[in-house]
């Protein structure tokens, strides 16, 4: 049975306040997912992919925040690879992440942004 792993990564070490740090942030962290051969989505800046020995992984970015999904050994080693590139905080599954709700179920994930969908109802 297939159940899919989410996993969030939070920065320990951070260069805020100086006038570059999100540009050379992103910068850093698009060189470290092409080291670890992910490929960047053509359709979403913020979206990172890679097949993996059990299928698809996927990073997405915000900020300083990732979010990684796919099947548990994939994220696992996913996961290894990134800390060997950042010092990082795994902080576990999550229900929500910057905004939007996330409904998982046996074999897909759902990113809702419910409060977006009712301004656009309203």
């Amino acid at each position: 049975m297939f159940y899919p792993a989410y996993v969030v990564l939070l920065l320990l070490h951070t260069i805020y306040g100086t006038v570059q740090a999100a540009s050379q942030f992103w910068k850093k962290l698009l060189s470290a997912l092409q080291r670890m051969n992910f490929e960047r989505s053509k359709a979403d800046a913020c979206l990172y992919f890679c097949w993996m020995s059990h299928g698809l992984v996927i990073y997405i970015s915000w900020v300083d925040d990732l979010l990684c999904c796919g099947k548990e050994e994939d994220v696992k080693e996913a996961k290894a690879a990134l800390f060997d590139e950042f010092d990082c905080d795994d902080v576990g599954a999550l229900k929500e992440y910057v905004g939007c709700k996330i409904d998982r179920s046996k074999n897909s994930m759902r990113i809702t942004q419910l409060v977006l969908i009712q301004s656009f109802m309203d």
